[in-house]
């Protein structure tokens, strides 16, 4: 095993399938373009450990685990909150367009250039596709659910219902402007 303080830009995936080689390592996630703006702090790091190695067919696949924490805007109360990345995922290295349409419909891919693979686009792609598609804090830390019971009939909160309101509806107003 490979240990590296910090990961480089660039591996020879072919060289490290030969060795099964296992790499590990860390870098700051300020050095991943896409992912930068949700850094919780200066020096917020990506640590991964990626194993490379070839099939029966001779293919080169790269089995990986990735950890982070990005600060995502809770779309509740549009305040941070620190959303923990933990993933792991397989990737079939090819060289072409024509490589991944031979590969089984289970197995994701990566581009390779010479056999070299590009460490921060990987890493960067595999961040986004763990991203939440909506971040929220838990029910019980976000501020922005006050006017909001997430408990059913039966006591269960899986489900969130707006509270009746026995606030004056704001669109009252324009009640008046309706053509009869």
């Amino acid at each position: 095993m490979e240990m590296l303080k910090l990961l480089p830009k660039i591996l020879d995936a072919e060289k490290l399938a030969r060795k099964h080689s296992i790499i590990e390592g860390s870098l700051l996630l300020s050095s991943l373009n896409e992912v930068s703006q949700y850094k919780n702090s200066k020096d917020a790091t990506v640590t991964g450990s990626f194993k490379f190695y070839r099939d029966k067919n001779k293919r080169v696949f790269i089995d990986g685990v990735i950890n982070t924490e990005l600060q995502l805007t809770c779309q509740r109360c549009m305040q941070p909150v620190l959303y923990p990345i933990a993933s792991k995922f397989t990737l079939a290295c090819i060289d072409n367009q024509e490589q991944e349409e031979q590969l089984s419909e289970q197995h994701e891919s990566v581009l390779l250039n010479n056999g070299k693979l590009a460490v921060f686009d990987m890493l960067q792609e595999e961040i986004l596709l763990a991203m939440p598609i909506v971040a929220y804090h838990d029910v019980k830390d976000c501020t922005g659910i006050t006017n909001y019971s997430c408990k059913d009939k039966s006591g269960n909160s899986d489900r969130c219902s707006q509270k009746t309101s026995n606030s004056k509806n704001p669109f009252a107003i324009l009640k008046h402007l309706k053509c009869d």
